[in-house]
């Protein structure tokens, strides 16, 4: 029998899962049955250097759409998956390719992206390609959004692993080792251990982790192993080039780091900031950090304004996210940040 999470219709709540004015929400079901129907070869794909969420979600509902819809299917991201994530997929023996052309493709599920800015330097590839496209995430964005035959976007949801996890227990499809471990990990990164959650994600994580064959401690090695040097090193010198202002009572740190920039700013929260802003001018990318106990404007509403002031798109979770835009205009997207923080803090 499916759980009281499968039987409350995740994503039904007015304008959340992708429906149209007038039009009911699509449902979990209509995703599986969307997923299902899909005939030719199909590509699941998700956002420009993708997390171990958006990752690790694709794998399995990759395997989930083979065995649904007995067509072939391919997961390759559309440049590179970021270094967090790409380490944990090649602890469990599994690898993600880029996507070379996409001619040979009747569908594509795009899945953790729902606007076209996050798709890189292919998204206006993406964005024309002609045959059907299904977009699976579990954030809000406001603009640009990816023109797609279905949408199921349920901003209430932990992380698109979890998504994925609602499918297959709404499936009756039982978890392997590997699906159950690859589900974990991304929830277990995407929420920060459990900082954006629900009872909904604790039950998902319990019943993954029982199908996993792994300790919770063994779960946790895998995704929060001991930093390699590199990483390190960015976050120390992020912590350098700091600039920490008061504003309102509240400590707010502004830096820069060509790689991690996520874990600098996660970082720069663990030493006592209550937000940090972290660029990277070479991406043109912005990762921003909140502390979890704080009650203040949302990391995702502060992307979305972020991204807005560097052209581009933004977004996330109430303690984490990130944007993305033109680089030359990465200063106004961080003074936007700020500027979010004391227009809200000030009230």
């Amino acid at each position: 029998m499916p759980s009281r999470q499968e039987q409350r219709e995740p994503g039904a709540a007015p304008g959340q899962a992708g429906g149209h004015a007038g039009r009911r929400a699509p449902t979990l079901l209509n995703l599986l049955s969307g997923l299902s129907a899909l005939k030719g070869r199909t590509l699941v794909t998700f956002h420009s250097l993708g997390d171990a969420d958006a990752a690790n979600s694709a794998v399995v509902i990759r395997d989930l759409v083979q065995g649904l819809s007995k067509s072939a299917c391919d997961v390759k991201s559309p440049d590179q998956v970021g270094g967090h994530a790409r380490k944990i997929l090649e602890r469990l023996g599994v690898s993600v390719e880029p996507a070379g052309s996409l001619s040979g493709y009747s569908n594509i599920v795009f899945m953790d992206v729902s606007t076209r800015v996050l798709l890189g330097a292919r998204a206006a590839e993406f964005a024309a390609f002609p045959g059907k496209t299904i977009v699976v995430d579990h954030h809000q964005y406001n603009t640009a959004l990816l023109r797609a035959g279905f949408s199921y976007i349920d901003g209430g949801r932990s992380s698109s692993c979890e998504i994925v996890y609602q499918l297959m227990r709404l499936a009756r499809r039982r978890p392997t080792p590997l699906q159950a471990t690859l589900l974990l990990a991304g929830i277990l990164a995407d929420t920060a251990l459990f900082k954006n959650s629900d009872q909904y994600t604790f039950e998902a994580a319990a019943y993954l982790l029982k199908h996993s064959g792994k300790t919770y401690r063994e779960a946790l090695d895998l995704v929060f192993a001991a930093p390699d040097f590199s990483q390190r090193a960015a976050a120390l010198k992020a912590v350098q080039r700091a600039a920490v202002q008061k504003i309102n009572g509240l400590l707010v740190a502004v830096s820069e780091s060509n790689a991690f920039d996520l874990d600098c700013a996660a970082g720069l929260v663990g030493l006592g900031c209550d937000y940090a802003f972290v660029g990277s001018r070479r991406e043109g990318r912005i990762s921003g950090a909140k502390r979890g106990s704080l009650n203040g404007i949302g990391i995702g509403l502060i992307m979305e304004r972020a991204g807005k002031a560097m052209k581009g798109s933004g977004g996330g979770h109430e303690n984490v996210g990130g944007a993305s835009g033109k680089p030359a205009l990465l200063d106004a997207g961080l003074a936007e940040c700020v500027e979010a923080v004391k227009a809200c803090s000030g009230k």
